[in-house]
């Protein structure tokens, strides 16, 4: 009897120290997995990274070389554009045109003030409140009429406030049905400029004289501003 309690006994510690060895060999077995696991882990992170930032660096080439090429490409529109010679004839013709065009239309100093009325009544109402309601503020009248000469507040009457398209079409009157060389002029060039700005999506087109400061601009929203 004492001798089968003492083969149990004997048995259940072998098979504790066997349950032992093993744990300890697993464990032991689970270091070296452990480290392959993280070194493999750590290696296809930064590889991972890499190919992120070689992927970021690639797109930034393509972008930057796409910008370059965009800017390039205006550049050598406007240069085409500003050395047609029908821009370069029609905006020296227009010089002149520009300041006698008051005089042509015999307006007088009654009528002036009238005509400067209208215009501030439209940056008011029509264009102050489209603007308000694009931007949330509201803009200065003060700004947009004090620079302005009695011959630009003509124009500005002519092609704008008496403009007979609303705002948002003001680009489809090619020409003011006045007496004046420059409207005679304005009707032969805006039709080209209207058609470059849309084919080519320009916002905005300026033709400026450079000696004066006078300023021909062509707005696709309809704001053709002589």
């Amino acid at each position: 009897m004492a001798e089968r309690n003492s083969f149990k006994f004997i048995e259940a510690i072998s098979k504790s120290l066997r349950a032992k060895i093993l744990l300890a060999f697993f464990g032991v077995a689970m270091i070296p997995l452990t480290i392959l696991s993280v070194t493999l882990y750590r290696t296809s992170a930064n590889s991972l990274m890499d190919n992120a930032f070689a992927n970021l660096d690639a797109v930034r080439a393509i972008k930057s070389n796409q910008v370059k090429d965009y800017f390039g490409s205006i550049e050598n529109q406007v240069k085409t554009f500003s050395e047609d010679a029908m821009i370069v004839d029609n905006m020296r013709d227009m010089k002149s045109a520009f300041r006698n065009v008051r005089v042509e239309n015999d307006v007088t100093e009654t009528e002036l003030a009238q005509y400067r009325q209208e215009v501030r009544n439209y940056y008011s109402q029509e264009f102050g409140t489209e603007y308000e309601k694009r931007t949330g503020s509201t803009t200065s009248i003060d700004g947009q009429l004090t620079p302005l000469d009695d011959d630009s507040v003509y124009l500005q009457h002519l092609y704008i406030s008496g403009n007979p398209n609303p705002l948002g079409s003001k680009e489809v009157l090619d020409a003011a049905k006045d007496n004046s060389e420059y409207s005679k002029l304005h009707g032969e060039l805006h039709p080209i400029v209207r058609s470059y700005l849309q084919k080519f999506g320009y916002y905005d087109i300026f033709l400026c004289d450079i000696d004066t400061g006078d300023m021909r601009w062509y707005q696709l929203d309809g704001r053709a501003i002589p």
